[in-house]
């Protein structure tokens, strides 16, 4: 797999991350989390532990209740693993309401992305709070 063949991948996969959680959409979170791989696993910031397929279905149910909520990835870098296979990281930037005030929030994400049926899908998500990285402005 070439370089700009992972960027696009990349950016596809991020893209529809940030879709789901601006509409809200347990279900585009769900179809684009490879939660039927065995090899599923997602640690993030707020959950303590890894996360399998059935833990993460319910952790999606809360995008629901949130509020205008906003998001978007800077400093993003792929690295094509295999044809199928690619590892992407970049700090996640997002605003939400609803369940708690509004606030800001940064992450640093790495994803492994695997393309199954004709997409890129997370097999692999790892998140954690950023501390040391500019908080999103509103409006993510």
């Amino acid at each position: 797999m070439s370089q700009s063949a992972a960027d696009s991948a990349a950016r596809e996969a991020l893209d529809r991350y940030a879709r789901s959680y601006e509409t809200r959409s347990p279900q585009r979170m769900n179809d684009l989390l490879a939660l039927d791989d065995p090899r599923f696993g997602q640690f993030d910031a707020v959950s303590s532990g890894l996360l399998n397929a059935d833990q993460a279905r319910i952790e999606n149910l809360i995008l629901r209740n949130l509020s205008e909520p906003r998001m978007r990835f800077e400093d993003v870098r792929a690295a094509p693993l295999a044809t199928d296979v690619v590892l992407v990281t970049a700090i996640l930037h997002g605003t939400v309401g609803g369940v708690l005030p509004r606030e800001s929030f940064a992450n640093r994400a790495t994803f492994v992305l695997v393309r199954s049926g004709g997409n890129w899908r997370i097999v692999h998500a790892h998140l954690s709070a950023a501390d040391e990285c500019q908080p999103a402005q509103d409006g993510g």
